[in-house]
């Protein structure tokens, strides 16, 4: 039994012994809104803080960017497709997609350069 009470945090034997203490109302923080625990907090705890959400905002920027460039891509690769299933040689494919750029227009260029 004294092994399992060295383990057992101390608020914890307090409020099974019957003995709870009460913390002082004064000592209870009184603002616990985001920014009143910022404004509280000391100046190491405010950069950190302020660092995340420099971060947060910054892989958020990234992730939208990334997520507009994968639908442009898609779209450009479906419309380029199209018009290589649409074509009926690899002549006629290179010749429609000669003005574009992107994975399926060098894809045509390269394969009439090889024939």
């Amino acid at each position: 039994m004294t092994r399992f009470l060295l383990l057992v945090p101390a608020f914890l034997l307090a409020s099974v012994d019957g003995h709870a203490q009460s913390t002082p109302r004064a000592m209870l923080p009184q603002d616990l809104s985001p920014w009143g625990m910022v404004s509280h907090a000391d100046i190491i705890v405010q950069m950190v803080m302020g660092g995340l959400a420099l971060a947060s905002v910054l892989t958020w920027t990234i992730a939208l960017a990334k997520i507009f460039e994968l639908i442009g891509a898609g779209r450009q690769a479906r419309k380029g497709l199209a018009r290589l299933a649409g074509a009926r040689d690899l002549a006629e494919a290179a010749s429609s997609l000669s003005a574009e750029q992107g994975p399926c227009a060098t894809l045509a260029r390269a394969a009439a350069a090889e024939l």
